[in-house]
């Protein structure tokens, strides 16, 4: 989804759609904790959704991320 992939390449400072599934913390430089939550807490306020915090613990790929956030869409 290309609205995803933007949200998710503001808060990385890259390109969204250039950005892998299997992109994790350790591939892309600027992903830590902070950024971490900045991006699910985006993603939460841009589509209106909201993240368990077991999801907020588990998500650990952008394809995880891409994933979720559709399922998300979808159950609205």
């Amino acid at each position: 989804m290309p609205e995803i992939n933007e949200v998710i390449g503001i808060v990385f400072s890259s390109d969204g759609n250039s950005l892998n599934d299997d992109d994790t913390p350790e591939t892309i430089p600027n992903w830590d904790s902070i950024t971490h939550i900045i991006v699910l807490s985006s993603l939460e306020e841009e589509f209106g959704i909201t993240f368990s915090d077991e999801e907020m613990t588990n998500i650990n790929t952008i394809g995880e991320i891409r994933r979720t956030v559709a399922e998300k869409i979808e159950q609205r």
